[in-house]
């Protein structure tokens, strides 16, 4: 096995296992090598990865993810861009939504609450406006 799968595969061990400082720190310093070829977009997505799902910390997720849609190349650009897209998506999804006023931020709107408060809402006006019942002719 090449020396740089058996790096990764240790930081996969790393970030399988939660150890998030360890992970960031070996990569951090993988990152700094001048000769990375491939490993580039993989270590950027890792580091990604790691801040949204391990820290908890969307805004820098995205900054490793939009990194890899700025810079990759080669074979497999494609996939790479397409993983840090969706990695975005989820940035998005897992960050709180500031007020207009600029005030503290509301978090998102959580999907089961907000259908209660529709059919709430639906069962209010139905209860001001009864469907008008036609009689048989």
């Amino acid at each position: 096995m090449e020396i740089n799968q058996q790096r990764y595969a240790q930081l996969e061990k790393l970030y399988s296992s939660g150890q998030w400082a360890e992970l960031e720190a070996s990569v951090g310093e993988w990152l700094q090598e001048k000769d990375l070829a491939s490993w580039r977009p993989r270590l950027l997505l890792l580091m990604g990865h790691s801040r949204l799902y391990g820290s908890q910390d969307p805004a820098g997720a995205a900054d490793f993810y939009d990194q890899v849609l700025a810079s990759s190349s080669g074979e497999q650009a494609s996939l790479w861009r397409e993983i840090a897209t969706a990695g975005l998506s989820d940035c998005q999804k897992a960050m709180p939504v500031p007020k207009a006023d600029g005030l503290a931020p509301i978090s998102q709107p959580n999907p089961n609450e907000t259908d209660e408060l529709a059919k709430g809402l639906l069962r209010v006006m139905i209860e001001a406006n009864p469907p008008q019942q036609q009689l048989p002719n």
